[in-house]
């Protein structure tokens, strides 16, 4: 694939920072990839996204003390904001923020009056947008009465509706309930099923997040790249040092650790099978069984989490019985 982005030796300190949010940090973004980027609160993922479309350092002030970044080949010091913005959309973590408008419909067109699009051109986009992100007919007119996770989704409706080749979606489920993130992850999930755009995604729920992820990279503390590869490979034998770096690791590849295994389950039943193959000295026997019968069965179940100083879970015997 053709890089979308590359971001060559970038040092950049915020204006009154002593230390650098990035050091020397270097990243490639492919055409069309879905790049998932983690590390350790503090580690410059928020502020990389802000570079990735301009705003760092054409809206928001700091000390670009070395390197580039560049989109389709052009620095973005040298892309005049708004056509940046245009081919690389950013939707940040608080939907509050975003959001401007009384009206759905007239929040997606926002940006597009901005741009000067011509109504009946406008309208399309706007249908365009809804249908991406799932807001139907019966999702209410007033924004004041959406849910976090509807006026979440309505922000990245209204970046989509420009159009452009990269969305950058920074922790978007962060301030949602269960319910508002899995509807927003769904959103996701429907634009990644195909490579019109490339999506960099920035986002704690790593279980969802890696099922959409073609690559994962990982920010240290100083704000560089440490670690790049696909996800079989960061959270099979390389899990524990991605976990060392203080970024968030699936539950699923915390399990196979576990159980001493160097792979990433790629799902539940996939886990259930390791589990019942690798788990020495338990008895763990999951069947289907008739009604009242055992489903799933536990003997001398121990478990403590990591850096934990008691055991969290002491199960000598359990019997789940169908139904």
């Amino acid at each position: 694939m053709a890089a979308f982005a590359v971001v060559e030796g970038l040092t950049l300190r915020h204006i009154g920072r002593k230390t650098p949010a990035l050091r020397e940090l270097s990243l490639r973004w492919e055409a069309g990839e879905r790049l998932l980027v983690l590390g350790p609160s503090g580690s410059g993922k928020s502020t990389l996204a802000l570079c990735l479309n301009g705003l760092i350092p054409q809206a928001i002030d700091a000390h670009w003390e070395s390197g580039r970044v560049a989109v389709g080949g052009r620095d973005t010091r040298d892309i005049p904001l708004a056509e940046l913005t245009a081919r690389v959309g950013l939707v940040f973590q608080d939907p509050e923020a975003q959001l401007v408008m009384l009206e759905v419909d007239d929040e997606i067109a926002f940006g597009l009056e901005n741009r000067g699009i011509a109504p009946r051109e406008m309208e399309d986009r706007i249908a365009e947008a809804r249908s991406l992100v799932g807001l139907g007919p019966a999702t209410p007119r007033w924004v004041a009465r959406l849910s976090g996770g509807i006026k979440q989704r309505l922000a990245i409706a209204g970046v989509l509706a420009a159009r452009p080749d990269g969305l950058v979606l920074d922790e978007p489920t962060a301030n949602l309930d269960p319910q508002g993130a899995t509807a927003v992850m769904a959103s996701i999930a429907r634009l990644c099923a195909d490579r019109s755009r490339a999506i960099l995604l920035v986002e704690h729920r790593v279980d969802d997040a890696i099922l959409l992820t073609d690559r994962v990279a990982v920010l240290d503390e100083r704000g560089s790249c440490a670690l790049s590869g696909t996800p079989a490979e960061l959270f099979g034998a390389q899990r524990e040092r991605v976990a060392a770096l203080g970024a968030h690791t699936p539950e699923l590849a915390d399990l196979a650790g576990l159980l001493g295994i160097d792979a990433l389950p790629a799902s539940a039943s996939d886990a259930a099978r390791l589990l019942v193959r690798h788990w020495p000295g338990r008895t763990v026997a999951v069947r289907t069984p008739p009604q009242g019968m055992p489903l799933l069965r536990c003997e001398g179940l121990r478990y403590r989490y990591r850096g934990a100083a008691a055991t969290s879970v002491a199960v000598p015997h359990l019997d789940v019985r169908g139904g």
